[in-house]
């Protein structure tokens, strides 16, 4: 629960019987939060696999789920992106009438 205003350098002072340490300087950072806004363009199935593109931030891991039942997330693909463009592939199994997709930015 950090706020914007919270940022800057800090210490930690241990003290105890035997004395003091006192640690390196850290400094915090707080981001306020922001829209993360992706694209999904140009969904086809190509062959026997159903493709698309995503596009988004740049310099991220982009997280590619699916759910059978909008309720179970799986995720299929994380993949670093340099460049805010992830081309995402899946076979399709037969028996599968539909399958829903999301993107999201991941660890």
């Amino acid at each position: 629960s950090v706020v914007v205003g919270d940022a800057g350098d800090y210490q930690a002072i241990v003290t105890n019987l035997y004395g003091r340490a006192t640690s390196s300087v850290a400094r915090l950072t707080v981001r306020e939060p922001f829209l993360v806004r992706f694209l999904m363009s140009s969904p086809a199935v190509v062959g026997s696999a159903f493709q698309f593109q995503v596009t988004g931030p740049i310099q991220t891991n982009y997280v590619i789920w699916g759910s059978d039942d909008s309720a179970n997330w799986t995720p299929l693909q994380t993949n670093w992106v340099l460049d805010g463009v992830l081309n995402f592939s899946e076979p399709v199994p037969a028996g599968r009438h539909s399958r829903i997709y999301r993107a999201t930015i991941g660890p």
